[in-house]
């Protein structure tokens, strides 16, 4: 009987430890904003020449390999210029080629704390990328805005390309 008194209180005990451990790590009460924290993207080829713009900057930087991209940052390439940019991420990896003459900002880069998900949103508003990612895990998204539409991926490679003063382009067919 002294037994089953014992486990009981052993119960309880751990209960009320349980129990606080989740307030104390959980029960802060994080907000939408609180549960995401914001990760980088680190330049890991430079062939030619690109730029960078930091977000909230208005001046331009030289890109350098090794540097680290973050939220609302934009970059540039030159002619015959590539950059290779690379994120990772709770064991998922993205690679991200950006062609000569492109233009792309960094719009989302967030991970869930709790769940692991990640959101990366490249706005491309002119030039030509290509991706790819290790398959997504959960509710991951990874999605690119051109200025004609959004594409997403789940794991794969694909590329896109924004071509300034043409109509759009097709393997085969007409376009009306």
């Amino acid at each position: 009987m002294k037994t089953l008194g014992f486990a009981k209180r052993l119960v309880a005990l751990t209960m009320v430890i349980a129990t606080a451990s989740f307030i104390f790590c959980f029960g802060r009460g994080l907000d939408a904003e609180e549960a995401f924290i914001n990760f980088k993207g680190r330049i890991v080829r430079i062939i030619g020449e690109a730029q960078i713009r930091r977000a909230g900057e208005k001046e331009w930087i030289a890109a350098r390999q090794g540097m680290e991209l973050g939220v609302e940052d934009q970059i540039m390439t030159k002619a015959d210029s590539t950059v290779d940019l690379m994120f990772n991420r709770n064991r998922q990896r993205s690679k991200i080629r950006i062609l000569e003459n492109a233009d792309m900002s960094l719009m989302t880069l967030n991970l869930d704390k709790v769940t692991g998900d990640s959101e990366i949103l490249l706005d491309l508003a002119i030039g030509h990328i290509i991706i790819k990612t290790d398959p997504l895990k959960g509710k991951s998204r990874f999605e690119v805005l051109t200025p004609t539409c959004m594409t997403a991926v789940r794991g794969t490679g694909f590329e896109v390309n924004v071509v300034r003063d043409k109509g759009p382009l097709t393997n085969e067919g007409i376009i009306r």
